[in-house]
């Protein structure tokens, strides 16, 4: 991959957005306002492993960890370029909410929230457009 594309060319899935952009908490901030297009009070990047491992699930990983009001939300992140095998919403089958569930149980558990009440969205990205499902499962 060119190394030097423009700012403009750069995809949600490039090295970078994630790699640059996500380190920086008001950086990060400003980028997810613009994405979803709502105001973010604040953003916390976790110091933590990316990888948050159930004993079932290994390899599992909770793309967004957010609070939305009183809830606690596990966002995950589908991208595709175009919806010609689909709507990226759709790889987030039962099988896939299941073992999300789980190690979102999982991560509550382990931090002593277990009484949070959660919440389930799936943030879809087909190109250059966000939608995010709220309550998706």
């Amino acid at each position: 991959m060119n190394q030097n594309r423009r700012l403009a060319q750069l995809l949600f899935k490039d090295n970078f957005m994630f790699g640059a952009v996500m380190v920086n908490e008001e950086i990060c901030r400003d980028f997810l306002e613009m994405a979803v297009g709502f105001p973010i009070e604040k953003v916390e990047i976790s110091k933590e492993k990316s990888m948050i491992y159930h004993p079932e699930y290994r390899g599992i990983r909770l793309d967004i960890i957010a609070r939305d009001g009183q809830y606690l939300v596990f966002a995950e992140v589908k991208y595709r370029r175009d919806t010609a095998f689909g709507y990226p919403r759709e790889a987030v089958d039962h099988r896939k909410q299941q073992k999300i569930q789980k190690t979102a149980e999982y991560y509550l558990f382990c931090r002593g929230m277990f009484d949070r009440p959660a919440r389930f969205d799936v943030v879809e990205i087909i190109g250059k457009k966000i939608r995010v499902i709220k309550n998706a499962f």
